[in-house]
């Protein structure tokens, strides 16, 4: 982005014609009119037009000397040069700018001739080795546009430069003597700030496709809007880095183009070139899908949320056979105003692991959400909590070596609680599927089976002052950051 610098036009009335009037209305219109400050036609009225175009000349980053025909030999009223007169501020202008080391761009107009050095006062003389640029009225269109670009380069140049000397602790007004050295240190200067950008570029890529992975890698709705929130927002920021990068890019080329082809500069040069940048592009991106893809199609790890002990924040009683009154949990022994709590050692929760099964159609209707389908005790205080976030119904079964002691079905996309599990230690079974049949208690499509290798042990404390039981919290689909190890089954292995 370009900032507060402008253009400087000096011109003359007698030979400047309708091209002049035509390019200045364009930059006008492309930089905005009060960057482009046209001598003495932007001073008000009763101002020291010396004074204001020293000021002007001084705060513009480039000036268009309009070289015309009459240019050269235009004369005053007593027939003298207008160049070799002292008050010419035509002159005054261009010598100015020469003398500060502002950039001037002769634009000779119609086929005007650039001067020859004998011809031009002292002070005008390193005007001739200014690069001219060609303004006609048949090509103004193309020639007027390779204009505003040299305009926009040296304006974008200025800004870089700016920008360094600020970070430096510089006048923004100071100038090197030696033009490429300056602007090869504001090129080296830039080059950490490309490199970061690259950086995060690559780093915003690899996190926007891990995050696209985890659509395809958890389908359960409830986790869907994170999902898309998560894209959505990783999107955003790598499209922001990259049109950073972009801009970069294009502000050093500009930089390095007007740098000599040396060997301390040929390294940048490449580093900025289209098959580099596409290079280190690809690369970005290659790394990128794989790690999406990896991520999409290998199987989620087994895992769950952390098991947390189940509290309230008020003490909960219950009727015990062997006191005759309430009593409150206390299971840390701090006093009767401690929250019931029940003790519950890390469990993983269920995770379907494929173990097809092929089975009859389906029979009868489908059960309700926690609908017990085993229940032969003996019972206790034990409670066990279980999340289904998967699209397929399930059959959790609770077995104590090879006899299943509760059974409950869980539909797709709800949860449900087996309660009053006896003391003990018990395998957790997991059928998943859909096409339920009522007759062998089974699903009949998309059927797998699978257990948890660590058992779930319940356990009831009764003190005097309280109940202390085990609840567990376990969920059918994987969890981030979860640590849980499931193995698949034989359908005949699991208990019934």
């Amino acid at each position: 982005m370009i900032g507060s610098g402008g253009v400087f036009i000096s011109y003359r009335r007698a030979d400047a014609g309708s091209a002049v009037v035509r390019l200045v209305s364009l930059l006008s219109a492309r930089l905005g009119s009060p960057r482009v400050f046209v001598d003495v036609d932007s001073i008000p009225f009763g101002e020291d037009f010396v004074v204001r175009l020293n000021r002007a000349v001084g705060a513009c980053d480039v000036l268009l000397a309009f070289i015309g025909h009459g240019w050269l030999n235009a004369v005053d009223a007593s027939g003298r040069r207008r160049l070799d007169a002292p008050g010419d501020y035509v002159a005054f202008e261009i010598v100015s700018a020469l003398q500060r080391g502002i950039p001037v761009i002769p634009v000779l107009i119609n086929g005007a001739a650039m001067p020859e050095a004998s011809q031009l006062p002292s002070g005008l003389q390193t005007l001739i080795r200014r690069n001219a640029a060609l303004l006609r009225d048949e090509t103004f269109d193309a020639d007027a546009e390779r204009i505003v670009e040299s305009v926009y380069r040296v304006l974008e140049t200025a800004e870089l430069r700016r920008e360094s000397c600020a970070r430096a602790s510089r006048s923004t007004s100071s100038r090197s003597d030696d033009v490429f050295d300056e602007l090869f240190t504001v090129l080296v200067q830039r080059a950490g700030r490309r490199k970061r950008l690259w950086c995060g570029t690559y780093a915003l890529a690899l996190f926007t496709a891990s995050a696209i992975s985890t659509i395809f890698a958890d389908s359960r709705t409830s986790n869907m809007g994170i999902a898309v929130t998560m894209n959505v927002l990783a999107l955003a920021a790598l499209a922001w880095c990259v049109a950073k990068l972009r801009n970069e890019i294009g502000r050093q080329r500009v930089l390095v183009e007007q740098l000599p082809g040396t060997a301390v500069v040929e390294p940048i040069r490449r580093a900025l070139s289209t098959g580099h940048i596409l290079k280190v592009a690809a690369v970005c991106f290659v790394l990128s899908i794989t790690m999406g893809i990896s991520m999409a199609s290998s199987p989620p790890k087994s895992s769950t949320s952390t098991p947390t002990a189940e509290s309230s924040p008020t003490p909960v009683s219950r009727e015990d056979s062997s006191s005759p009154s309430p009593i409150a949990a206390d299971p840390a022994g701090a006093g009767d105003s401690a929250p019931a709590v029940a003790s519950s050692p890390a469990l993983p929760s269920a995770v379907s692991v494929a173990a097809v099964d092929s089975t009859p159609t389906a029979t009868g209707p489908r059960p309700d959400n926690g609908t017990v389908l085993t229940d032969r005790g003996p019972n206790g205080d034990g409670l066990l909590t279980i999340s289904n976030g998967t699209q397929f119904d399930a059959v959790v079964t609770l077995a104590v070596a090879d006899d299943a002691r509760h059974s409950t079905f869980i539909q797709s996309g709800s949860a449900a609680q087996v309660k009053s599990i006896a003391d003990g230690s018990y395998t957790i079974y997991v059928q998943q599927g859909s096409g339920w049949n009522n007759d062998l208690k089974n699903f009949t499509a998309d059927v797998k089976y699978s257990k948890f290798d660590t058992p779930a042990t319940f356990t009831t404390k009764r003190e005097r002052d309280g109940i202390q039981y085990t609840t567990f919290n376990i969920t059918l689909h994987a969890v981030p950051g979860g640590a849980a190890e499931v193995v698949p089954v034989d359908p005949a292995a699991i208990p019934r």
